[in-house]
């Protein structure tokens, strides 16, 4: 860890360097050099473990590279400083710091959403890094804020109906654990109707039968109004109000009988005033859900037993 006169020292470096940027009225300032210096800085930040200071060198590097005219470095450039104030913001967090200089996750996020701004609307790159700064926000517990970011993301797969998919499970995941449930339903439903436009080999039909499982226990915790559903989400629970087992919707997610019986005894029971048998199905179902339909379910039991 660097002393507080290390800090100094180097800081000095950096406010020298910006000092000879300043346009005169007789020079123009040499970016190539300060460039390099920046770098340099930034480097010999990291190797002290002073990744806010790196990411302030960082952003300055990027500016540099802007002037001239090299896209390629000011994202990169951009990118590691995004990481750097990122990365002391995570280590604020596991240390309960709190830094008084100035908001790292926002420096972060400037440096994030200035490197997206720079690829086109169908780059994958854009789709990364949106997810990327999703998941910085999940981890240090601010996943309310990730959802401009899915959204965003989502945006961005102009192409490829898979990594669409993926990014509306986790925009329906962010709205599972914000409690939005409507948002949540529709996005699975967007899920499911893409589905049905692809080849129904294993991997389509796992993410189908996981979305239709979805889309039952949030159309039991929101009990829509007949008349407010679409035909597609009436059908849903149709499915299994009727016991229809060759329902084609069945057949292609491959579920197994035993799963079909416990979600028409789930869809049932909550449709019945008897809800005494709705601990053994949490029971039964349980092991056989993933995190998100668990915590469904849990919401399901809770409105059921008031």
């Amino acid at each position: 860890m660097a002393s507080d006169t290390t800090r100094i020292e180097i800081l000095d470096q950096y406010r020298s360097i910006s000092k000879k940027l300043k346009r005169t009225f007789f020079k123009k300032p040499n970016e190539h050099e300060a460039l390099e210096s920046y770098v340099d800085l930034a480097r010999e930040w990291e190797n002290l473990d002073l990744p806010a200071y790196a990411g302030l060198s960082w952003h300055a590097a990027a500016k540099c590279e802007n002037a001239l005219g090299n896209t390629v470095g000011e994202i990169t450039n951009l990118l590691r400083s995004a990481r750097s104030y990122a990365k002391n913001e995570v280590n604020n967090l596991q240390t309960g710091c709190i830094s008084l200089e100035w908001d790292m996750l926002q420096a972060s996020l400037i440096s994030y959403t200035s490197a997206i701004s720079k690829y086109k609307k169908d780059s994958p790159q854009a789709v990364a890094l949106n997810l990327e700064v999703a998941n910085l926000l999940r981890i240090i517990g601010k996943s309310d804020s990730a959802e401009n970011f899915l959204k965003t993301a989502l945006d961005h797969c102009v192409n490829g109906e898979s990594l669409k998919i993926y990014c509306l499970n986790l925009l329906a995941s962010n709205y599972i654990k914000a409690g939005n449930y409507v948002a949540a339903l529709e996005s699975f439903t967007e899920v499911h109707n893409i589905l049905q436009t692809l080849p129904n080999n294993g991997e389509n039909a796992q993410i189908l039968m996981e979305c239709e499982i979805n889309r039952i226990l949030l159309l039991l915790i929101l009990k829509p109004p007949p008349q407010k559903l679409t035909s597609d989400l009436t059908q849903v629970l149709e499915r299994y109000t009727w016991g229809d087992k060759n329902d084609d919707s069945i057949k292609n997610c491959q579920m197994s009988e035993y799963i079909f019986s416990l979600l028409e005894s789930l869809v049932t029971t909550c449709q019945s005033a008897d809800t005494s048998s709705l601990n053994d199905l949490e029971k039964k179902l349980w092991p056989l859900l993933n995190r998100n339909q668990r915590d469904l379910l849990r919401v399901l039991v809770q409105i059921y037993y008031l």
